[in-house]
């Protein structure tokens, strides 16, 4: 395609120079015609008069063709135009160009009304009008041009977009000149006029290239892509571009806007944008140390500030990312309020110094702010002992066995001593039933005879300095409790072969008042002196009021007693009466 220029009409007449070319050098004429010989003999003188000279004249040889060197569209304010560049010797009288579409023979349309707008008619530039075609296409133009005598140059051809483009409406700006906090996007906004090649400039027509929004770009001095945006395609075209850069990035550079057009980019207006310097920032705590129950929540809370560099006041930085230390590692994620305000929670079983900071790495945190550290203390700390009993069980012998555990948030138990606690009820009558020696974290099983089948058991833990009191869960079992009463013999001192009667009742017990246990067997045992051998003596059956009678003969002085046993019953525990002496 041919030379071809954008420039504004204010530039058209710097145009002229460039596109002016040397007239074309005169032809030479051609010289007389040599005289020749027309016959090889001699001529006889004859009487015949001398001709005269003027009866034949000679003919001048034609001017040269014009030449047409450049065909330039120009695109005005008032429309497109064509500047075309001519010579001729004999003087340019006018110029002719025709447009076809593809190539085509055909004439889609003509530009007329040039007129001379630099140098000579021998040698100048040449202007038309506004050219107008029927469609926005590509367009193949000849330009022709002609002298009085109506001799034509040849024709100069090429090819020549004819479509809208986008302008940046004179309202575009760029800001801001300055990047600093509260400060620090740039922002390209304005809209897109249509300049049409028929009509010229459109400021009322939003620009688009066919059924799309146009895309436009913010460039750097390197052509690098900043932001991108498009135009919002409403009634006026506007648009807006943002680009944030990152502190350090950016130090005094240009931007340019340009659309991107399919038919060639258009670029708009350029601005300077300087960095500034980071804005100082604090973190100020509501309370910088505490005391605390180990791994209790600990509310660690705040503001994080910034100093307004124009009143030099600390002022709540809203919004912005933190983060803190807990056991050797930071937490991130959490921002302050629209207050500056900020809170966590802290947890631990050790005395320290934890940090909140600024979280500078987060894409929360503006990075036009300075990054900031706060110290918090915990100065003492009161360990926790956590008890638990599981596995609980019951015999026939009254024997209890549970599991147990006692835990520290340091692994230690202070004092050394856990209790074991039993009620009736589970809520009332606590009594000691005695200690279970530890001093560190343990887990054991613990099987003691207990005179309460069917109570509840807890552990508990009195406290020591630097440790807390505890109490372990609530355990239960059932079985029915029973007890011999009375089942002391007739005498203490018999003779030997005497009969001992032992007299009582036999009576169970679950949550409620004693009851008689009916028509069962109980037992008599003897145990002679100095011997650890219990023998059968007796038995007998309880009557319906749970009494009974048993009887035995005394050979030698010993100890007898009642007993009564609950066999393969899960319900009940065994009985005895008491063990009593009897000489013989």
């Amino acid at each position: 395609m041919r030379l071809r220029s954008t420039l504004p009409a204010t530039a058209a007449a710097l145009l002229v120079a460039t596109l002016a070319v040397p007239a074309q050098a005169m032809a030479d004429t051609p010289a007389s015609p040599t005289p020749s010989d027309t016959s090889s003999a001699t001529a006889t003188p004859t009487d015949s008069p001398t001709p005269t000279p003027t009866d034949t004249a000679t003919s001048a040889s034609p001017a040269p063709a014009p030449v047409v060197s450049t065909v330039t569209p120009v695109d005005l304010p008032t429309g497109r135009v064509l500047q075309v560049a001519a010579s001729s010797v004999a003087g340019v009288d006018h110029l002719t160009a025709t447009f076809s579409e593809d190539g085509g023979t055909t004439t889609a349309g003509t530009a007329g009304g040039f007129t001379l707008i630099s140098g000579t008619v021998n040698n100048g530039v040449w202007q038309s009008g506004v050219i107008q075609l029927p469609d926005y296409v590509t367009y193949t133009d000849s330009v022709q041009a002609f002298d009085s005598a109506q001799t034509a140059s040849t024709a100069v051809t090429g090819t020549m977009d004819y479509y809208k483009k986008p302008v940046f409406d004179p309202s575009t700006t760029i800001t801001p000149s300055n990047l600093a906090f509260g400060s620090e996007t740039v922002t390209a906004s304005g809209k897109l006029d249509t300049w049409d090649p028929a009509s010229g400039l459109q400021t009322n027509v939003p620009y688009h290239s066919g059924t799309y929004n146009e895309p436009i770009n913010l460039l750097d001095a390197n052509n690098q892509e900043l932001g991108f945006g498009w135009d919002l395609g409403g009634s006026d075209g506007s648009f807006s571009i943002t680009y944030k850069p990152a502190p350090g990035s950016f130090t005094s550079k240009v931007v340019t806007l340009q659309a991107v057009d399919p038919h060639g980019n258009v670029t708009g207006p350029s601005a300077a944008v300087n960095e500034g310097s980071l804005t100082q920032t604090r973190i100020v705590l509501d309370h910088s140390s505490t005391t605390t129950i180990a791994n209790a929540n600990i509310v660690v809370s705040g503001t994080v500030q910034y100093l307004d560099s124009t009143t030099q006041t600390w002022k709540p930085a809203a919004d912005q990312a933190y983060m803190f230390n807990t056991g050797g590692y930071w937490n991130h994620g959490s921002t302050t309020d629209a207050s500056g305000r900020f809170s966590f929670n802290l947890q631990t079983s050790q005395v320290g110094t934890w940090q909140v900071a600024t979280d500078s790495g987060s894409y929360n945190w503006d990075q036009w702010l300075a990054s900031s550290v706060a110290n918090f203390s915990v100065t003492s700390v009161t360990q926790v002992v956590s008890l638990n009993l599981s596995s609980p069980s019951i015999d026939e012998y009254s024997d209890l066995t549970f599991q147990y555990s006692a835990n520290s948030t340091n692994n230690q138990i202070g004092g050394g001593k856990v209790y074991v606690l039993e009620s009736p009820d589970g809520r009332t009558g606590w009594k000691n039933l005695g200690y279970i020696p530890t001093g560190a974290v343990s887990y054991k099983q613990v099987a003691a005879w207990v005179d309460n089948p069917h109570g509840y058991w807890r552990l508990w833990y009195p406290g020591a300095p630097g440790y807390e009191a505890a109490y372990s869960n609530v355990i239960h079992t059932f079985r029915y409790s029973t007890l011999i009463t009375g089942a002391k013999p007739s005498t203490t001192w018999a003779y030997k072969g005497q009969v001992i009667r032992f007299s009582g009742g036999l009576w169970d017990r679950g949550y409620g008042a004693w009851g008689p246990m009916r028509s069962t067997r109980v037992y008599l045992f003897f145990r002679p002196y100095r011997s650890n051998t219990w023998y059968y003596e007796a038995s007998s059956w309880t009557n319906s009021g749970g009494y009974f009678n048993l009887y035995g003969r005394a050979e030698t002085g010993g100890t007898w007693e009642v007993a009564w046993f609950t066999g393969n019953s899960p319900w009940f525990v065994d009985a005895y009466g008491p063990g009593t002496y009897v000489h013989a």
